[in-house]
C-alpha cells in the first residue's frame, strides 16, 4: 500500500475521506490493449489485475472523437449509486481513465462493485 497505515489514514482525515483515501491506496489502475481487434485506441480497464472497464477513442461526427469509457457491471446488480455514472466521454485518454477511476471507486466504496480475492 506505498507505505501509508490504513491507521494513520483514518487518524488525520474525516471519516468518509479517510474511507476513499484507504480505497484508493487499495486499488491499483491500469490498462491493456482489448484486442478486439487492429485498433490501437482501445483498451480493457484493469483493478487490481482484473478486467473492470472498457476505454476506446469513439468518433462522434467525422471531425470529433472522443474517449468513451464504461464500467462492466454484471446484470445481476440491482442498485447504483446516485451521481455516479456507469459510463462517460472525455476529451484525453488521462482524463478518461481518471474518471472512470473515480467512478469505480465510488462504486467499489458502496458495494455495488467486487473484486475477487486474489
Amino acid at each position: 500500500m506505498g507505505g501509508v497505515r490504513p491507521d494513520f489514514v483514518r487518524a488525520t482525515l474525516s471519516p468518509p475521506t479517510a474511507i476513499r483515501t484507504y480505497i484508493s491506496l487499495m486499488l491499483k489502475f491500469g490498462l491493456r490493449p482489448a484486442g478486439l481487434s487492429d485498433d490501437p485506441n482501445d483498451f480493457v480497464l484493469r483493478c487490481n489485475g482484473v478486467d473492470v472497464g472498457r476505454c476506446y477513442l469513439r468518433y462522434l461526427t467525422s471531425d470529433e472523437k472522443k474517449w468513451s469509457w464504461s464500467i462492466y457491471i454484471g446484470i445481476h446488480v440491482k442498485r447504483t449509486v446516485e451521481g455516479v455514472p456507469l459510463a462517460g466521454y472525455a476529451n484525453s485518454l488521462d482524463l478518461a481513465k481518471q474518471q472512470f477511476q473515480e467512478a469505480f471507486g465510488r462504486l467499489y466504496e458502496e458495494g455495488v462493485v467486487a473484486l475477487p480475492d486474489r
